[in-house]
């Protein structure tokens, strides 16, 4: 571009979204089935909520959003024994994923949940010390970005095949 002439950007979106489940599509040998499970989906990046969640719908899962640590709670507190599995983002506003880990753990001790972060080497940002996945015994722990391999990989170790 040139000062004073700005630039011009074309984005081609589809016309709809298909919102209905399909059928599950193996990923490199992993062919997880949701079977109606409920797994609760926590990121304060709305566009990794989304990829994520339709993701889990495609594979037959229930997935129920939050935007951040203390509105997961809050969804969770309405029936704790409804949810299979946790994905928790460590990085987030108003309740870090840390907290949240502690807190979900507090109400339901066998929920499986696989926590994520796209930093390096994620601090906390209460404490200042660095999260370690494994330290905090997450039953998986994913980098951002990560593959729908992965993902499944970590449900299925999550949720014990």
């Amino acid at each position: 571009t040139q000062e004073g002439s700005g630039s011009t950007f074309r984005v081609l979106l589809p016309r709809s979204i298909e919102t209905k489940p399909t059928e599950p599509i193996a990923t490199n040998g992993i062919d997880l089935k949701g079977a109606g499970r409920r797994v609760l989906v926590v990121d304060d990046e709305e566009p990794i909520r989304v990829v994520l969640g339709e993701m889990l719908r495609r594979r037959g899962f229930k997935v129920v959003p939050a935007a951040d640590g203390e509105q997961a709670l809050q969804l969770f507190r309405l029936n704790p024994k409804d949810y299979a599995v946790a994905v928790v983002d460590m990085m987030m506003p108003r309740m870090n994923g840390m907290t949240l880990f502690g807190e979900l753990r507090a109400l339901a001790p066998d929920l499986p949940v696989i926590g994520c972060s796209g930093l390096v080497a994620a601090v906390d940002d209460v404490s200042g010390h660095p999260l370690d996945g494994n330290a905090l015994r997450f039953d998986s722990f994913l980098r951002k970005p990560f593959s729908e391999e992965q993902v499944l990989l970590a449900l299925r170790n999550a949720l014990k095949g």
